[in-house]
């Protein structure tokens, strides 16, 4: 009888060493890929809006047919109306998720029409990704597998918007 006990007891360790990973160690997360950053936004929202949202294109909208799928990068999901300031991270609910490269044009764009539109005339860039806060050159942002960046900070003045890409 004691042997069969021992017998079971051994049985019962093992079963319990194999179902379990590591014991009580912290489960570790996969590294992020992605980036982060504040949106300011100053002054009153426009009425005329029906969705805002972070939109970062692989290359700079040169011209009207540079607005397009093939172009996008990644889409935010909509940012709330009427805030002061909103902190975003790429890799929370994203419409196209961000996937490693190097993106050219970083903007905060709002649709003028209800639904989904791809149509350039029915967006406005709002507020742009500028390279050190130099308002001359758009910021380039270059994500990499495991890696999250932070302080992609954009401001969006109302009563300044930033000139408007080719329609």
């Amino acid at each position: 009888m004691r042997k069969f006990i021992q017998t079971i007891t051994i049985v019962l360790l093992l079963i319990f060493s194999l179902s379990c990973e590591h014991g009580i160690a912290p489960r570790i997360e996969p590294p992020r890929t992605g980036f982060s950053g504040m949106i300011t936004f100053l002054n009153e929202w426009p009425k005329d809006v029906y969705s805002t949202r972070l939109v970062v294109f692989r290359d700079t909208i040169k011209t009207a047919s540079d607005f397009s799928i093939f172009n996008i990068g990644f889409i935010s999901d909509t940012i709330p109306q009427l805030l002061s300031a909103y902190y975003y991270e790429s890799d929370k609910n994203p419409v196209i998720p961000i996937n490693p490269g190097i993106y050219k044009y970083v903007c905060v764009a709002q649709c003028l029409v209800p639904g989904i539109s791809l149509r350039r005339e029915d967006w406005r860039v709002a507020g742009i990704y500028y390279s050190s806060n130099d308002i001359t050159k758009y910021g380039q942002i270059e994500i990499t597998e495991g890696a999250f960046l932070k302080d992609i900070d954009i401001t969006v003045d109302f009563n300044n918007p930033p000139i408007q890409p080719p329609q």
